[in-house]
């Protein structure tokens, strides 16, 4: 492994400029962070200050194995994420993801430049997917049927083995891709891709369409797949103001209404042991709902646009972690405190 300081120096910035900041807080409230993102966060403090190197250098000798941190967040950051230095495309990148592919900690990013990218977390290119002929917007890592994959979304939905090998692309969208998904419905393998054109759209692991929903009334720009009350489901948010919940087969649950802007990355998760569904929107704040659709608390501390989400852990303690556009991290404990 590669020591503290040629990490720090190899690894590069966050793409938005306040993003150092947000990391601090992290460091100074003790988050343990998810170890397949751990070098990712370290890299992002290639700064030339000391202050931040210094805050790099405790992170890293405090982080441990523990994985309290869903790294969920990741998966809807969009054009805000962040990639190693060297590594970037050469249109920018667009979504950004991690995870394991052949036993190794990956990151996976989709490109204005019509490609999808998987690196180690050095940097170093282990392979591109060059298929996609748009921008690719949204990716995501994960299992599908036992194999581990990574998934891109441009204008169609593109599925890579974990050599970078094609394995299947589907063409129903008639729109971009905002968001991709990985996980199980029904008691099978799936993908889901939210859309542009308003859709949410769910496949099989072979790329079969399974179905799909047109229940939003605007841009579909976050979604997530998880457990509801012993139920596998599907959340969603969208342009039109609106968190949405289907059943496995596509049934509309409930829609959450109380966000009056833009709702952007949307998390499933427990808190206190509960089930909950949280969201993040344009108006600068953070949403949480029980399993019925009922809102528990709503986060008004972000000053700007709320982007991605997560439900985890710090210290044992359940927890929701929110980006905010400014830069800054919130984390409220599962009663909605600020902490």
């Amino acid at each position: 492994m590669a020591s503290t300081d040629e990490l720090i120096d190899q690894l590069g910035s966050f793409w938005k400029s306040k993003r150092e900041d947000a990391i601090d807080r992290l460091v100074e409230k003790g988050v343990k962070e998810p170890k397949n993102v751990v070098p990712t966060l370290i890299g992002a403090l290639n700064h030339k200050k000391e202050k931040v190197r210094d805050n790099a250098r405790t992170a890293y000798e405090r982080l441990s194995n523990q994985v309290d941190v869903v790294p969920a967040i990741m998966r809807s950051m969009g054009e805000s994420g962040f990639l190693p230095k060297g590594a970037a495309p050469t249109g920018g990148a667009g979504g950004v993801a991690v995870g394991e592919l052949d036993g190794k900690d990956v990151i996976a990013s989709g490109s204005l430049d019509t490609n999808v990218y998987v690196m180690d977390t050095m940097g170093t290119q282990l392979w591109r997917g060059r298929e996609p002929e748009n921008e690719v917007k949204a990716v995501a890592v994960g299992k599908i049927n036992g194999k581990e994959v990574v998934v891109g979304g441009g204008l169609d939905v593109y599925v890579w083995n974990a050599k970078g090998e094609l394995l299947w692309k589907a063409s129903d969208p008639s729109q971009p891709i905002n968001a991709i998904a990985i996980g199980k419905l029904g008691g099978i393998d799936v993908v889901a891709a939210g859309s542009a054109d308003r859709n949410v759209y769910v496949w099989d692991g072979y790329g079969k369409l399974l179905w799909a929903v047109t229940d939003a009334e605007g841009d579909i720009n976050g979604i997530d797949i998880g457990e509801i009350a012993g139920y596998q489901v599907i959340a969603a948010g969208s342009s039109d103001h609106k968190v949405y919940m289907w059943d496995a087969y596509g049934r509309l649950l409930w829609t959450g209404e109380d966000p009056f802007r833009e709702v952007f990355g949307v998390a499933l998760g427990k808190l206190g042991g509960k089930e909950v569904v949280v969201a993040g929107s344009a108006e600068g704040r953070v949403y949480v709902w029980d399993q019925s659709g009922e809102i528990i608390w709503i986060g008004k501390e972000p000053d700007s646009t709320v982007g991605g989400v997560a439900v985890g852990k710090i210290k044992g303690q359940d927890i929701v972690l929110a980006e905010a556009e400014s830069g800054e991290v919130y984390v409220w404990d599962q009663d909605g405190n600020l902490l």
